[in-house]
């Protein structure tokens, strides 16, 4: 089997998928299980690194 890893394109083609995503459904995790689209879309911005609770982000 062959894995092919392919940059997205956060700022572009990719965004509208990219805020979909965690928008579209339930997740099973307990903090935040209804993300809306203006947290995917912070989330987005900030290069993957949004954090799940107010004031907290993940160390980098």
């Amino acid at each position: 089997m062959t894995v092919a890893i392919t940059r997205l394109d956060p700022a572009g083609a990719d965004r509208a998928e990219l805020i979909a995503l965690p928008t579209g459904n339930a997740w099973a995790f307990p903090v935040r299980p209804h993300l809306t689209r203006p947290v995917a879309k912070e989330a987005i911005d900030d290069g993957g690194r949004h954090h799940t609770l107010p004031g907290y982000q993940l160390p980098m």
